[in-house]
């Protein structure tokens, strides 16, 4: 009987002797219960994703100086500039290396916007406001400085009602900080 055929089951698998040969068959899958299974696990899966999230903010380490600011004193050429005394600066980050800040009550917006970004650069004590002016700043957290050298004289920035004029904003401009509580 050297050419006749045996099928045996024996667990999970089904032998078949072929002449001297022993073959191990896998037997087919119960289709409706791999469907099953199939779908459990792209739920389970699902699931997981939600839970550990896959936002790129996730990545984001929040920088120091991102919150509410008050300013405490300004140097305009190393001469004190009382006007902006209590000004309130609110900076945010929304991205891994830069955001969006907001001065809404600037005295001057020729020399600080009331609104506009950073970015972050490759000195870790400078910054880019508003795409173009590189700024150089320190933090601890608590106190901010942000030296602006303003290389430009822009135009007359002048409110007739209240009597004020800066003509020329030209010049260096170190703000400091205080965190507003």
């Amino acid at each position: 009987m050297a050419g006749d055929t045996v099928a045996r089951s024996v667990s999970k698998f089904i032998y078949i002797r072929v002449g001297g040969q022993i073959l191990r068959i896998y037997p087919p899958l119960n289709k409706p219960k791999s469907f099953s299974m199939i779908r459990q696990l792209t739920f389970l899966t699902l699931i997981l994703q939600i839970m550990t999230g896959c936002s790129d903010n996730d990545s984001i380490e929040i920088e120091n100086f991102i919150g509410n600011w008050t300013v405490s004193q300004v140097l305009y050429d190393g001469e004190v500039k009382t006007e902006w005394m209590g000004t309130h600066l609110t900076i945010e980050q929304n991205k891994i290396d830069g955001g969006l800040y907001s001065m809404t009550d600037t005295k001057y917006d020729s020399i600080w916007s009331s609104q506009g970004t950073w970015s972050r650069t490759a000195d870790q004590f400078r910054l880019v406001l508003d795409y173009t002016l590189t700024v150089d700043f320190s933090s601890d957290g608590q106190r901010l400085n942000i030296i602006k050298r303003l290389p430009w004289t822009a135009q007359s920035t002048c409110d007739s009602g209240a009597g004020v004029c800066l003509p020329i904003v030209t010049g260096m401009w170190d703000f400091k900080f205080e965190r507003e509580n």
